[in-house]
């Protein structure tokens, strides 16, 4: 799984209020009508900073509450992670003026269920954030609580727009359509959808390609892949991508080497990913570059500070 790196998009399309107007679209509220209300409720009460800060933790705790796992995964058989998402979002701005311009997103990439699993069991997580006096602070839904963004433990960060964020979502569901559901066709026109609000967003193409990967098109999804590279094309995440599906597709594996060898001449703040990286060299008999690639991904761990310690890290 990816995190977009923003800074290392190198052909940027502007942004179109047709792009603008297709993420507004997509922000359909489906919450139950008590929590919109307690919302507006609180929101008469509310009449400084920390009055807001309170309430906005109390709504925390109540869509931890409100929305448990079964019910949020219930439309239509499918209840998609665009929408639970983008409804924890409009719920806060239902808390009236003082949120206005203070809330965004910020996704980070760290073990799934926020329990140390090494670099295996890795996932990307959404955040909707609050800027207060200079802070920024995550609403975590997990722990019911506003967290200091800093204090979030993280092997990347990215801090998205609206319109960014929507994309993001879009592709997430899209993830969940075809690899929890199997439904790989509606999977594939939501990460469409996606790709029209945030054409920059490289990590949308890679899902892209996973998609026509799993309705039999390879040539589309190499064309998907290759689209891109050409948005980041000095960074070896979307490499690595591309190797993977040539190495799951192709009998040859000349392919995926050729991909490979270009992701370990790019750099990566990813270290989940070069050790996916370096296990496919180590299959392949690489061991040259599998050992080059052991020691960048320990000088991006040893960066950052992450540890290793048995099957956990910190």
């Amino acid at each position: 799984m990816l995190l977009l790196n923003k800074a290392a998009v190198k052909k940027r399309k502007p942004v179109t209020r047709e792009q603008i107007r297709l993420a507004r679209a997509e922000k359909l509220l489906h919450l139950p009508k008590k929590l919109r209300e307690k919302a507006r409720t609180m929101q008469r009460n509310i009449k400084t900073r920390e009055d807001l800060f309170g309430h906005m933790t109390q709504l925390a705790y109540e869509l931890d509450r409100m929305t448990p796992y079964d019910w949020t995964h219930k439309k239509e058989g499918v209840r998609t992670a665009t929408e639970t998402i983008l409804d924890k979002r409009a719920v806060f701005q239902n808390l009236g003026p003082l949120v206005k311009r203070r809330l965004g997103w910020l996704v980070t990439k760290n073990p799934k269920g926020y329990r140390g699993s090494g670099l295996d069991d890795i996932g990307v997580h959404p955040f909707v954030t609050y800027k207060d006096d200079g802070d920024l602070y995550a609403i975590d839904m997990c722990t019911s609580r506003l967290r200091k963004a800093e204090t979030i433990a993280s092997m990347g960060r990215t801090r998205m727009s609206d319109r960014e964020f929507t994309a993001f979502a879009l592709g997430l569901a899209g993830e969940d359509l075809s690899f929890t559901h199997k439904k790989h066709r509606q999977a594939l026109k939501t990460v469409k959808r996606g790709i029209k609000i945030n054409p920059n967003d490289y990590v949308l193409y890679c899902t892209l390609g996973e998609m026509h990967y799993q309705l039999g098109n390879d040539r589309a999804a190499e064309a998907a892949y290759r689209e891109a590279i050409r948005i980041a094309p000095d960074l070896a995440d979307p490499y690595i991508a591309w190797g993977n599906f040539r190495f799951y597709t192709y009998v040859d594996k000349t392919w995926a080497v050729q991909a490979y060898t270009q992701a370990t001449q790019r750099q990566t703040q990813d270290p989940h990913l070069l050790r996916q990286l370096e296990r496919k060299l180590y299959h392949l008999g690489l061991r040259s570059l599998h050992k080059r690639t052991k020691e960048k991904r320990q000088k991006v761990m040893d960066k950052k500070g992450i540890r290793i310690i048995g099957n956990c890290w910190t």
